[in-house]
């Protein structure tokens, strides 16, 4: 950091678990037992990985066809797991790949779609690490 430049510090769990509606989360695991929501979430993050490495991939091959696929799956589980703001992410790079606009779809795939995720890989975790206990969630 050169002089006069504010620091940065690192980001907390609370500003992780902002980037992910944690009602939606909430409600989603109401019921289960510890044992099922560790499973459950552990399923979405290898999955949400999986795509976004596809999408990046395919964004990477000029693929429109399996970036317009995992889109679809990442706007799928994102909008399951709260990530609204990412399901948004993936649902306009869908648009710009129906309106045959790859240039777009690629650039913002490239651009925004592994950061986007990143975050709300990171906030899925940080609320699965802070989970009550199942009793709770009845």
């Amino acid at each position: 950091l050169s002089a006069g430049e504010p620091s940065r510090k690192p980001e907390t769990t609370a500003k992780r678990q902002s980037t992910i509606n944690q009602q939606t989360l909430g409600a989603l695991i109401k019921g289960f037992s510890d044992e099922q929501v560790s499973q459950v979430f552990k399923q979405v993050l290898d999955d949400l990985d999986e795509h976004r490495s596809r999408a990046i991939a395919s964004a990477r091959d000029g693929n429109l066809s399996e970036l317009s696929r995992s889109c679809h799956a990442i706007k799928g589980l994102a909008a399951s797991f709260g990530g609204d703001a990412l399901a948004e992410l993936a649902r306009q790079i869908e648009v710009f790949v129906l309106s045959e606009d790859g240039e777009r779809a690629f650039a913002t795939t490239l651009d925004s779609l592994a950061p986007a995720t990143d975050s709300v890989l990171a906030g899925i975790k940080a609320y699965a690490d802070s989970s009550t206990t199942g009793s709770d969630r009845d």
